[in-house]
């Protein structure tokens, strides 16, 4: 495996980086429906994994665990408070959405949503 950098893509976004591939993480703010509230909603901040690529070629070697695995070892430690969720959205180059729902689930994430795209929410 190959060292992993991590730099501040913005002033919210967090990027792993291998010579592999990348996994960026970011703050934001998520809506909830809430019908008790005034609004009808509530907000919720998490913490997103909002980009997870790895190059083909080096896929199904283990590099995309690394670096979700250190993306989650960051957030346990940065911001143990927050939920950290996964949207599973399957790419042009390979990957299903089986397949995608299978590698989050097997790194301690449980689906929460499936309508209209498969959300995962870390449990571990």
């Amino acid at each position: 495996m190959s060292k992993i950098t991590v730099t501040g893509h913005t002033g919210r976004d967090i990027v792993f980086e291998s010579e592999y591939g990348h996994c960026m993480i970011s703050q934001e703010v998520e809506i909830i429906d809430a019908p008790s509230t005034l609004y009808g909603y509530e907000e919720q901040d998490i913490v997103l994994v909002s980009d997870l690529h790895v190059r083909p070629e080096y896929r199904r070697k283990g590099h995309g665990r690394v670096l979700l695995r250190a993306a989650i070892a960051y957030v346990k430690r940065k911001f143990p408070h927050l939920p950290l969720k996964i949207a599973a959205v399957p790419d042009f180059d390979g990957m299903s959405l089986e397949d995608l729902v299978d590698f989050y689930a097997s790194e301690g994430f449980e689906t929460v949503e499936t309508d209209p795209v498969v959300c995962m929410e870390y449990r571990r």
